[in-house]
């Protein structure tokens, strides 16, 4: 002060560390039409601590977990999901994911196949993009081929139904089902009238 006299008043100070945070169970790649799954959030908050996600297509469970859709959301997009955490000091730090919304492929081409009960039958046949894997079902939902032309190896009267789908060899994105139809006609019964023996220069018999 004015008379050179000086005073001080020493205080110590804590700083923590910031929490590390994380997202496990979470994607940078998902289809349009994905199921919803669950992802965590690290650490995980306790009854001292704090720990939510936020972001599009979620549903956040209040413990660390959230339920991710990727099928809520817009096909093109790209969202940032984040995790939130604050610990028992009250320091808080985010962690940001970026998810790439894929749209599905187009569905392949294909036609219904019919022949008659006896013919060969031909394989069922579709047409997709270049470097697509098609994958052929049949009426159950079960995945039975994989190729551009499927042999069915099937011979007996009836009607079949297939559906053949395109998946995108590095998304794994799969399109919409194309239905397919194969149908194996059976043959119409034929039979002649008895008729009696005739001789050489009778008249013209019609049957």
């Amino acid at each position: 002060d004015g008379n050179f006299c000086s005073s001080s008043q020493t205080k110590q100070v804590n700083v923590h560390a910031l929490p590390i945070v994380s997202i496990a169970g979470l994607d940078a790649n998902y289809c349009v039409n994905d199921d919803a799954i669950t992802i965590l959030g690290s650490p995980t908050p306790d009854v001292n601590t704090n720990g939510f996600f936020t972001g599009n297509g979620l549903t956040d469970n209040g413990d660390g977990s959230a339920l991710f859709s990727p099928n809520t959301l817009v096909a093109g997009n790209i969202y940032t999901i984040t995790y939130t955490f604050q610990d028992t000091n009250t320091c808080v730090d985010t962690y940001a994911q970026d998810v790439n919304i894929i749209d599905l492929p187009a569905p392949p081409v294909a036609n219904d196949v019919a022949v008659c009960f006896g013919e060969t039958v031909p394989d069922l046949t579709a047409t997709g993009e270049p470097g697509f894997q098609l994958v052929w079902y049949n009426s159950a939902g079960d995945s039975v081929y994989s190729g551009n032309t499927y042999p069915t190896g099937i011979t007996a009267v009836g009607v079949y139904d297939f559906s053949v789908t395109q998946i995108h060899t590095v998304t794994t994105c799969e399109s919409d089902h194309t239905p397919v139809s194969l149908t194996i006609k059976e043959l119409p019964t034929v039979a002649l009238p008895a008729f009696d023996d005739v001789c050489i220069y009778d008249f013209i018999i019609y049957l």
